[in-house]
């Protein structure tokens, strides 16, 4: 099947049908359960859900460190907040504080 959806995550194109849109599934935002997880992260991190050490922790445990971040994996939005997380030294996001 054609693919109907970019990942907001990495950016791959993948095929979800419609009724994924519908009942809001996660296949409406990203190809596979590691993006997923990977967004669910990202967000709670954006909304102060969680703090940059939690979030530094998760990503930890699901193999993101600064160490294995690369670019190339990633749209660009997501590996700067990923860089901002990481404390990689080249990070260009500035989050908003309170």
């Amino acid at each position: 099947m054609e693919n109907n959806h970019e990942c907001i995550i990495c950016g791959n194109g993948y095929y979800a049908c419609n009724k994924c849109n519908k009942i809001n599934s996660w296949r409406r935002y990203v190809d596979t359960p590691s993006c997923y997880q990977l967004y669910l992260i990202i967000e709670e991190y954006m909304h102060e859900v969680i703090s940059k050490v939690e979030a530094r922790k998760l990503l930890a445990n699901i193999g993101i460190t600064s160490e294995t971040l690369k670019k190339k994996d990633y749209k660009e939005s997501v590996y700067n907040v990923l860089a901002d997380i990481t404390n990689l030294k080249n990070s260009t996001i500035n989050k908003k504080t309170k």
